[in-house]
C-alpha cells in the first residue's frame, strides 16, 4: 500500500513522454469503450449508423486530451488543445437534439428492461424517443466518459477508476443488460491502471502478463451471449437470499414453490406463540402468492399495479380504504346485533422467518413499528432482523369463512361511512377481478373438465363453489405429509391432479386457487400458520413447524379476503356447516370457555382415486450455456470483489494521507515507524525498535539488495531519537525514514504474488499489525 509522503512522484512520468501517453491513452480507451458498449446495449435501438457521431466525438475528446498533455509539457498554454473538441461538438450536441430529453429516454430504457425482467410497474419518465435527442444525449455522455477516463488514468488513480467501472457494471445489472464485453474492457482498463502505480510494475514481465490477461478476458467475453446470463442472475439471487437469511433467519415455509411442499411439516421446532382474548381459529398469513408461473406461486408482480391500475393503492388510501384491514372495517360498519367485538392478539416469533408479520385477514389495527404493508397482500418487516414481538387488534366471527354473507347495507348503504366504504370497495373489487382471476392457460382445460363441466347449482356462489372444489379433491386425491415432487418439466398442479393423486396443504391450496379462478372467483395462495380454536382457548398457544399450513384466500364481494381451506382435516363437513348456519355466531372469551353444541370433528382423509387425465413431460438443459454462465458469474464476482477491495483500499489510503499531512512532526514519525514495522512483518522479518538491530539489519540487506548495510540501524536511531527522546527530526532526517520505507514497498519480478498481495492490501487486510506496532512504539 502506498504510504503518505509530502511529495508523490510517479515513475511513469519520468519515462519517455510518448510511451507514457500511449500507455495512458490505451487505458483510457479501454475504459471509454467499456462504458460506450454498456450504454449502447441498454439503448438496443437501430438508428441507421447515427451513432457514428457519438463515436467520433469520443475519439476526438481523447485525441484532444493527448494533444493537450503532450504539448502542455512544452508550454502550459497548449493544454487548451484539450478544450477544442468540446468547442466543436457541444454546439453540434445541442443542435442535434435535447440531451435532457435523451437522458430521460435512456433512463426509460433502463426502467422498461427492469419491468420486463421482473414484471415491475415502475413508471416511465414523461418524454418521447426522438432520434435527435438520443444522439445528443449519447454524444454528451460518451464525451464525458472519455474525459473522466482520461482524468482517472492520470497518476495511477485506481480508486476513481474502480468506482467508474463499478458504476457501469451496476448499471448493466440493474438495467438487465449485462454486457460481458463491456465488463471485460472495463476490467482490462482497471488492471492496466493497477500495473501503472509503482516503478517495480513497469517491467516487460508485467506488460506481457497484462496483455495476456486482457486478450483472455476480451476473448472470453466475445464467446459469451450478450444480455442476461442465467448464472449471473443466479449469483445475484443467491446473494440476495443469503442476506435475507442472515437478517430474518432460515425460510420455514415453501414460499409458493410447490416442489418444496415436503418441507411444510419438516420440523417440530417452535415457530410462534399466540395469545388471544377470544376463542376462535386463526389463519396467520405469511407468504401470499397471486401469480402462478413455472410451477410456483410468486408475489403479484408490480406490473399488476401499473398501467390502467396505476395509483390504485394510493387512491384507496386517500379514501380511507385499506385492503389489508377491509374485513375488520366491514364488520365495524355492521348494523347487525351479532356484530363481532374487537379482539386483542399478541404474537411472539421464535423459529419462524421474521420477514413476515403474521396476521389474520381480519386484522384491524397494529401497535408495532418496523413493519409495512406489502401492497394489498400482507405485512412485512423492514427492521434489520425483523419483528420479534407484536400485538394487533382484529375483528371477526367464529364461523368458517364460506358461511359469510354480506349484509344488505353493502348494496344499499345507510350511513355516510357505509357509502364511502362501498364506493372504495367497488373500485378495489374491479381491480381484484381483473388481477386475481388469471389461470395458467395450459391448466384451464383440465380444471374446467375436472371441476366445472358437470357442476350444477341453483344457488351458485362461493359456498357452493368451494363445496364443489372440496368434493372433487376428496374424490381425486389423498393427503400425505411428504408428497412426491413432480418430474422436471411437469406442472406440479397437473401432476397432483392426474398422476400422483396425493399431496399436502400446498398442493390442495394451489389446486383450489386455480380451480376457483377457472370459475371466475378471485382467489390467491397463502402460507402461514394455523391456530385452531381449541388450542387458543388454553391461553398462550405455541405453534410449531407442524402447524405450518397453506390455504386459499377468496375475495367475498363487499367483505374482503377470507381464508378458505380445502385440505382434508382442516374443514367441516356439509352436515356440520348446515348446523352452523342455524347457530348464533357467538365468540367466547378465552377466560370463560363454554361448550358448543356444534360438532367440530374434521372430515376424514379421502381415498386415493385415480382419474383419466394424462400429462406431458419434457425439458432440456443446455450444458454448454450453463458452464459458460457459471464461468461468467465467477468472472463477474471476482470483478465486483476486486472493485470493492480497490475502493476500500482507496478510502483507507486517502484517510491516512489526510491525517499524515495534518499531523505534527512527532506524530508523523510515529506513523512512519509503525509502517516500517508493519511492512517488515509482511516480509516475514520480525523487528522492534532497539531490539536485535544488527540481526534485523542483516536480514533486511539479504532480502533487499538495494538497501545498504546500516540503513535500518540509522533509521532505528532516528526513531528512538524522536519517539523516546522527544526530539523533533530535521527535514533531511525525516526524508531518510521515508526513503527507507519506500524501499520496503518496492517489489521486483521475483516477488511472489502472495507478498505483493499482502503489501498492496496491507492497510485493508492487516490492520491489527498497525495496532500491535502502535502499542509497541508507545510503551
Amino acid at each position: 500500500m502506498k504510504h503518505p509522503q509530502t511529495v508523490t512522484v510517479y515513475p511513469e512520468k519520468n519515462e519517455n513522454k510518448a510511451a507514457y501517453l500511449l500507455w495512458r491513452s490505451l487505458r483510457a480507451a479501454l475504459l471509454t469503450a467499456g462504458a460506450l458498449i454498456a450504454l449502447m446495449v441498454i439503448w438496443n435501438v437501430d438508428l441507421n449508423g447515427l451513432f457514428v457521431l457519438p463515436l467520433g466525438g469520443t475519439v476526438t475528446v481523447l485525441l484532444g486530451c493527448i494533444a493537450g498533455d503532450y504539448l502542455g509539457a512544452k508550454k502550459n498554454i497548449y493544454r487548451a488543445a484539450a478544450a477544442v473538441p468540446w468547442l466543436v461538438f457541444l454546439p453540434v450536441c445541442f443542435v442535434t437534439g435535447n440531451p435532457l430529453s435523451g437522458g430521460m429516454s435512456w433512463v426509460n430504457r433502463l426502467i422498461t428492461r427492469w419491468n420486463a425482467a421482473h414484471e415491475g410497474g415502475a413508471a416511465l419518465l414523461p418524454t418521447t424517443d426522438l432520434a435527435g435527442d438520443i444522439i445528443a444525449f449519447t454524444l454528451l455522455l460518451t464525451m464525458l466518459c472519455a474525459l473522466v477516463s482520461w482524468l482517472c488514468t492520470r497518476g495511477g488513480r485506481r480508486g476513481p477508476v474502480a468506482v467508474y467501472c463499478l458504476i457501469w457494471v451496476l448499471i448493466g445489472l440493474v438495467g438487465e443488460a449485462f454486457s460481458p464485453l463491456a465488463t471485460a474492457l472495463l476490467l482490462c482498463g482497471l488492471l492496466g491502471e493497477y500495473t501503472s502505480c509503482k516503478a517495480a510494475y513497469r517491467t516487460l514481465h508485467a506488460g506481457v502478463m497484462w496483455a495476456v490477461t486482457a486478450v483472455f478476458l476480451i476473448g472470453f467475453a466475445l464467446v459469451l451471449p450478450a444480455g442476461n446470463i442465467s448464472a449471473v442472475d443466479t449469483l445475484r439471487e443467491n446473494t440476495e437470499e443469503g442476506v435475507h437469511t442472515l437478517r430474518y433467519g432460515e425460510a420455514t415455509l415453501p414460499e409458493g414453490d410447490i416442489s418444496k411442499a415436503d418441507i411444510l411439516h419438516e420440523t417440530g421446532e417452535e415457530m410462534l406463540t399466540v395469545q388471544s382474548g377470544q376463542k376462535k381459529s386463526f389463519y396467520l398469513r405469511g407468504f401470499v402468492g397471486g401469480d402462478y408461473e413455472d410451477g410456483a406461486w410468486r408475489a403479484m408482480p408490480d406490473a399488476a399495479y401499473g398501467g390502467e391500475q396505476s395509483g390504485i393503492l394510493k387512491w384507496l388510501q386517500d379514501h380511507n380504504f385499506d385492503p389489508l384491514m377491509q374485513v375488520s372495517q366491514y364488520y365495524s360498519l355492521s348494523t347487525s346485533d351479532s356484530k363481532p367485538s374487537e379482539n386483542r392478539v399478541s404474537v411472539t416469533v421464535s423459529g419462524a422467518e421474521r420477514s413476515y408479520v403474521y396476521t389474520p385477514s381480519s386484522v384491524s389495527g397494529t401497535d408495532w413499528s418496523g413493519a409495512f404493508e406489502e401492497k394489498d397482500t400482507r405485512f412485512n418487516s423492514f427492521m434489520l432482523t425483523g419483528v420479534h414481538e407484536y400485538t394487533f387488534d382484529e375483528r371477526s366471527g367464529s364461523r368458517p369463512s364460506e358461511l359469510t354473507v354480506a349484509e344488505a347495507w353493502v348494496t344499499d348503504p345507510v350511513t355516510d361511512a357505509q357509502a364511502a366504504y362501498c364506493e372504495a370497495e367497488e373500485v378495489y373489487r374491479d381491480f381484484v377481478y381483473d388481477t386475481y382471476t388469471a389461470v395458467e392457460a395450459d391448466l384451464l382445460p383440465l380444471l374446467q373438465s375436472m371441476f366445472w363441466d358437470n357442476y350444477e347449482s341453483r344457488t351458485d356462489g362461493v359456498y357452493s363453489a368451494v363445496r364443489r372444489v372440496r368434493d372433487v379433491l376428496e374424490w381425486q386425491a389423498a393427503y400425505t405429509d411428504s408428497p412426491e415432487a413432480a418430474p422436471v418439466g411437469t406442472d406440479p398442479i397437473r401432476w397432483f391432479l392426474t398422476k400422483s393423486h396425493s399431496g399436502n396443504a400446498v398442493q390442495y391450496a394451489s389446486a383450489a386457487v386455480q380451480a376457483l379462478r377457472a370459475h371466475g372467483i378471485p382467489a390467491r395462495y397463502v402460507e402461514g400458520y394455523y391456530a385452531p380454536a381449541e388450542r387458543i382457548a388454553s391461553g398462550d398457544t405455541t405453534l410449531t413447524g407442524q402447524d405450518a399450513h397453506a390455504w386459499a384466500e377468496v375475495y367475498f364481494d363487499g367483505v374482503g379476503w377470507l381464508p378458505i381451506d380445502t385440505t382434508p382435516g382442516y374443514y367441516y363437513d356439509a352436515v356440520t356447516l348446515r348446523d352452523m348456519v342455524d347457530t348464533p355466531d357467538n365468540v367466547h372469551k378465552t377466560a370463560a370457555l363454554e361448550d358448543s353444541r356444534i360438532d367440530v370433528s374434521p372430515v376424514t382423509k379421502p381415498g386415493n382415486n385415480s382419474g383419466p387425465f394424462t400429462d406431458p413431460v419434457g425439458t432440456a438443459i443446455n450444458a454448454a450455456n450453463l458452464l459458460l454462465g457459471i464461468a461468467a458469474a465467477l468472472v463477474l464476482l471476482l470483478t465486483v470483489l476486486f472493485l470493492l477491495f480497490e475502493i476500500a483500499r482507496g478510502v483507507i489510503y486517502m484517510t491516512e494521507i489526510k491525517k499524515f499531512r495534518s499531523a505534527k512532526n512527532q506524530e508523523r514519525i510515529l506513523f512512519l515507524g509503525r509502517k516500517i514495522l508493519c511492512y517488515l512483518r509482511l516480509w516475514n522479518i520480525e523487528a522492534s525498535i532497539g531490539w536485535n538491530t544488527a540481526e534485523v539489519d542483516a536480514a533486511i540487506v539479504n532480502a533487499f539488495p538495494n538497501i545498504e548495510p546500516g540503513s535500518y540501524t540509522r533509521v532505528c536511531e532516528l526513531l528512538e531519537k524522536a519517539v523516546y527522546g522527544g526530539i523533533a527530526l530535521e527535514v533531511y532526517e525525516e526524508r531518510t525514514v521515508q526513503s527507507f520505507l519506500e524501499h520496503l514497498v518496492t517489489t521486483n519480478k521475483n516477488t511472489s504474488f502472495k507478498t505483493r498481495f499482502k503489501l498492496h492490501y496491507s492497510g485493508l487486510l492487516y490492520p491489527w499489525f498497525a495496532r500491535a506496532q502502535k502499542a509497541q512504539l508507545t510503551d
